[in-house]
C-alpha cells in the first residue's frame, strides 16, 4: 500500500469473499469448538461439580428426535472432569452443562471477558456472543430449549468469540484470574480490566489439564521436553454436520471451503522465567490438531529455539528405487 496500488488489485482486495483486508484477531467472531471447554470446567468446579465424577460417554446423547453426537464415534466410556479435557469428550459437557442450565453458563462466561470488547487500543474490535434466553427471545422470538445448551456447552450454536478474547482468557488462567488489557507496547502498564470469579485450585486445575493434554492429548503437537507446555484444541462446525454415504463424517477435502471448520489451538509454554500465551485460529482450516497445532509449535520454536530435549531425528533410510506401487500410493 506505501508503495502505491492499482485500482484493479484495490477492487480485487476489497470485493474479495474472503475479506483480506479484515483484522481476524479483534474483527471476526467465530463459534469457539472444544476451545470453550476450558471456560465450561472452570464453570463446573466452581459450581461445586466434582473433577472425580464421572460421565460415560457412548458417542452420542439422545435428546427426543435429536442426537448430539460425541467427535468420537465410538465414544470414550467414563469420563472425568480431566480426562475429557484431555480427550476433548463431547458428552461430558453435554450432561454436566444440562445440569447446570444455560443461565448459569451465560453469567460465568460473561464474567470470564466472553460477549464484550477486551479493550485493546484498535479500532472496530468486536464483542463476540454469548447467548441467553433473553438474547434468543430478542433475536427470534422463541424460547430457549435444551439441545441449545448443549450446543453452547461444547462452542457450538450461537456462542462466538473472537482470537483474542480467548487469549487473554487463557492468561487469565495463568496469572491467577486477571482478565487484563491486552496492549501493543511492550512497556505499556499492566491494566487489569476485571477478574474471573473463580478460586485458585480452578485455576490449576484448568492449568494441569491443559498441560497434560499438551503432553498426552489432542494438544501433544505443542508439547516439549524443554518447556512447560499446555494447550487445548478445538475445531469448530460452520455448519451443521455432514456425512458421507456409510454415515461416515466428509473431510474437510470433500466440502465447500466456506462450510469447512475452523481449526483451533489455544495454548501457553513456559520457559527460562519467560512465558507466553499462543492462540491459532485458522479460518475453514479443518482439524485443530492437525491444522492450527502445527502453526503453534512453529510460533514457539521461534520464541524458544529448537526443543533441546527432543530426541535427534532417525536417520533417513537407504535410497533404493520405488515400485511403481509404492510410488502410486
Amino acid at each position: 500500500f506505501a508503495a502505491g496500488i492499482s485500482q484493479r488489485d484495490w477492487d480485487a482486495l476489497r470485493t474479495s469473499k474472503r475479506f483480506p483486508l479484515q483484522n481476524r484477531v479483534i474483527q471476526s467472531v467465530y463459534p469457539p469448538g472444544s476451545v470453550w471447554k476450558l471456560v465450561m470446567a472452570a464453570l463446573f468446579l466452581e459450581r461445586g461439580i466434582s473433577p472425580r465424577e464421572s460421565v460415560f460417554c457412548s458417542g452420542q446423547v439422545k435428546l427426543g428426535n435429536q442426537i448430539f453426537r460425541c467427535w468420537k464415534r465410538g465414544g470414550h466410556g467414563s469420563m472425568n472432569m480431566e480426562s475429557s479435557l484431555i480427550n476433548s469428550c463431547d458428552v461430558y459437557f453435554y450432561l454436566l452443562a444440562e445440569r447446570l442450565g444455560i443461565d448459569k453458563l451465560e453469567e460465568f462466561a460473561k464474567a470470564s471477558g466472553f460477549g464484550k470488547p477486551t479493550g485493546i487500543d484498535l479500532p472496530h474490535e468486536k464483542s463476540g456472543l454469548v447467548p441467553s434466553r433473553q438474547w434468543k427471545k430478542r433475536r427470534f422470538g422463541r424460547p430457549w430449549v435444551r439441545g441449545e445448551t448443549y450446543n453452547v456447552s461444547i462452542g457450538q450454536g450461537y456462542t462466538l468469540v473472537t482470537p483474542v478474547q480467548v487469549a487473554v482468557y487463557v492468561a487469565a488462567m495463568l496469572n491467577g484470574g486477571d482478565l487484563l488489557k491486552p496492549q501493543l507496547l511492550d512497556d505499556a502498564p499492566r491494566v487489569v480490566q476485571s477478574r474471573i470469579p473463580a478460586k485458585p485450585e480452578t485455576f490449576r486445575f484448568v492449568v494441569d489439564a491443559m498441560r497434560k493434554t499438551a503432553g498426552v492429548g489432542t494438544a501433544r503437537v505443542v508439547g516439549r521436553k524443554d518447556a512447560d507446555m499446555g494447550g487445548k484444541t478445538g475445531t469448530a462446525q460452520v455448519v451443521k454436520l455432514k456425512m458421507a454415504a456409510g454415515d461416515r463424517r466428509l473431510r474437510s477435502s470433500e466440502m465447500e471451503y466456506a462450510q469447512r471448520d475452523h481449526a483451533w489451538i489455544a495454548t501457553w509454554g513456559a520457559k527460562n522465567g519467560k512465558s507466553y500465551v499462543v492462540v491459532v485460529m485458522v479460518e475453514h482450516g479443518g482439524g485443530g490438531s492437525s491444522v492450527a497445532g502445527p502453526v503453534a509449535k512453529k510460533v514457539y520454536d521461534y520464541l524458544f529455539g529448537p526443543d533441546t530435549g527432543a530426541p535427534p531425528p532417525a536417520a533417513p533410510p537407504a535410497a533404493r528405487r520405488q515400485t511403481g506401487e509404492e510410488r502410486a500410493n
